[in-house]
């Protein structure tokens, strides 16, 4: 869905990024930087960990029913 919305030249794709966090910041009532601060640092982060912890518990789950 990202990559459908930003489908275009990186200059066009940085520019409409750009204004949607500046429209963000807005109706959130806060910054800029805020704003990508807490959707490309802290979202990024709580995915990742979750992904990690995600697999972590399938290998546990298939490590048990492979009877090891």
């Amino acid at each position: 869905m990202i990559c459908s919305h930003y489908a275009m030249p990186l200059e066009k794709a940085f520019d409409l990024c750009y204004h949607e966090l500046i429209v963000l910041a807005s109706d959130w009532h806060t910054t800029y930087n805020n704003v990508n601060y807490l959707i490309f640092i802290l979202l990024f982060l709580v995915l990742t960990i979750g992904n990690i912890l995600f697999a972590s518990r399938l290998l546990r789950i298939s490590y048990k029913k492979s009877g090891n």
